[in-house]
């Protein structure tokens, strides 16, 4: 079976440790992971939960954004014996199966189950880890990925550090003004050449082979991005300009919400790197199709030509609020958003 085991997200402080509740960075922390687990091979048909409130905050937006039910387990809190948990698991049918809970019991878990020890393995609030068993019993798992909420990765032993990142992208970095939108429109700067840097399907950021080992680096990345006219995606300076590769798209978009009713409603996503857009004239919605599969490919413009991928829950949430209108003399489904009618077939 494979297990996905995460610790809760940051919460803050309160007199009965069960009642403690999810920062806000908390809450985008674990929305940041399960985008990761939206776009994985590893989406959990199951979430087991800790009765914990912290726990079931956590469990309740990982459950909005993957569509999967969630059952409450009284042996998953912070100092339950994890034997009560294997036995439960050894009845388990689910798989993957998430089990959301707190530090020591995952740490604990974790290990006991990959090293067949107690020592405890550790977690940051809202990491996950994917461990893959044929059978469930101490020391009879692998550990395969990693979900971080500060580092979209897929190989925990490959991050690359600060240090080892600074020699080729911190000059880069340094040039970027560190308030506001950069004004990309007004950089045309010759270009400079070819980047070893990558962003994977699942919009995770590689350079010379090795992830990007900080979410602030990569937030500031995505704003200095440029999609330009010859389909290529350039990191753009005053003074720099520098052409990567980009698999899909370099964004996600997940956490949809509704304020407002009827043609009048505004729909809001979040994309991987923090960034809330409001789904409208500025940031237009549009439904392409992969060419391979036939299969929907819905984006939202962020800006200078970048657009973010939705994940599937975002997308179904969208079918979910559709309605028929009459354009150009035939009937289409779609979505409004501040005044806006958006398409919900193929419009690319």
């Amino acid at each position: 079976m494979k297990l996905l085991i995460m610790r809760h997200g940051e919460a803050g402080r309160h007199s009965q440790d069960d009642q403690r509740e999810l920062t806000n960075a908390g809450r985008q922390q674990v929305a940041r992971v399960a985008a990761q687990l939206a776009e994985s091979d590893s989406r959990p048909e199951l979430i087991w939960c800790s009765p914990l409130v912290r726990a079931r905050q956590t469990a309740a937006i990982v459950a909005e954004i993957l569509n999967c039910p969630v059952e409450e387990k009284l042996f998953i809190t912070p100092d339950d014996d994890p034997a009560h948990c294997l036995g439960a698991l050894l009845a388990n049918t689910a798989s993957p199966l998430l089990l959301v809970s707190h530090m020591p019991l995952v740490g604990v878990l974790t290990s006991l189950l990959t090293e067949g020890d107690r020592r405890g393995a550790a977690f940051m609030t809202a990491q996950a880890v994917l461990l893959d068993m044929a059978t469930v019993g101490p020391g009879c798992a692998d550990l395969k990925t990693c979900f971080s909420p500060d580092l979209h990765r897929s190989d925990p032993s490959r991050e690359v550090s600060m240090s080892q990142q600074s020699i080729d992208l911190e000059p880069l970095a340094k040039s970027v003004p560190a308030k506001g939108l950069p004004p990309l429109q007004d950089w045309h700067p010759p270009l400079s050449g070819d980047m070893e840097m990558r962003i994977d399907r699942s919009c995770q950021w590689w350079f010379k082979g090795n992830l990007i080992g900080r979410e602030a680096l990569v937030k500031l990345f995505s704003s200095i991005l440029r999609l330009e006219d010859d389909g290529e995606y350039y990191l753009i300076s005053p003074v720099e300009k520098w052409r990567i590769q980009v698999d899909d798209t370099p964004l996600l978009a997940h956490s949809l919400t509704v304020s407002g009713q009827g043609e009048q409603q505004t729909l809001t996503l979040t994309t991987n790197v923090g960034e809330i857009l409001s789904i409208g004239a500025d940031h237009p919605l549009k439904i392409e199709t992969y060419r391979e599969t036939g299969e929907p490919r819905p984006l939202i413009k962020v800006r200078h030509g970048v657009h973010a991928r939705l994940v599937t829950a975002a997308y179904y949430e969208l079918a979910d609020l559709a309605v028929e209108r009459i354009v150009g003399g035939e009937t289409a489904v779609g979505v409004f958003s501040e005044g806006n009618f958006f398409k919900l077939t193929g419009n690319g």
